[in-house]
């Protein structure tokens, strides 16, 4: 009897440790696992240390739509525009409100001299953006801006 009640107990002590050892090969992973995933939306929410800039720092700045005659000899061509302005630095804000006039002069001047034909594609509106960009980033002292968004672009 002293022997059965011994080998009842030993075998529900394996049967515990059994059970232990499943759980511990199922959470274990599962801990991992979600450690990961936290991390990643973490990073992505938060920006990684890649340089990119935290989505939640973004401040933006829509200039007024305008409309622009283009480059095109003997047509009359126009563009219609409007552009936002994506900064992190939220004392910038000032200054681009003070130059909101020189910006607006300066975006005219340059879509002033493209033509249709420098506009028709998405790598040569790119090449635009970047030049639009340069240009504006000129203008400033208290930083820069790191994005340019066209709101609205239409040829006609």
């Amino acid at each position: 009897m002293v022997a059965e009640q011994k080998q009842n107990q030993t075998e529900e002590v394996k049967g515990k440790k059994k059970w232990l050892k499943w759980m511990l090969i199922i959470i274990i992973p599962l801990i991992i696992v979600s450690g990961a995933v936290g991390f990643y939306f973490s990073n992505m929410v938060n920006g990684s240390d890649d340089g990119t800039i935290p989505m939640r720092n973004l401040q933006t700045l829509t200039i007024q739509s305008f409309v622009i005659n283009l480059a095109d000899a003997g047509h009359r061509r126009y563009l219609r525009t409007q552009i936002t302005l994506e900064y992190a630095d939220r004392k910038l804000l000032n200054e681009l409100e003070l130059k909101n006039h020189r910006i607006k002069d300066t975006v005219i001047n340059i879509l002033r001299s493209k033509r249709v034909a420098d506009l028709d594609s998405n790598e040569k509106t790119e090449a635009l953006r970047q030049e639009l960009i340069g240009a504006i980033n000129e203008l400033l002292t208290n930083g820069e801006i790191t994005g340019l968004y066209f709101e609205e672009f239409i040829i006609q």
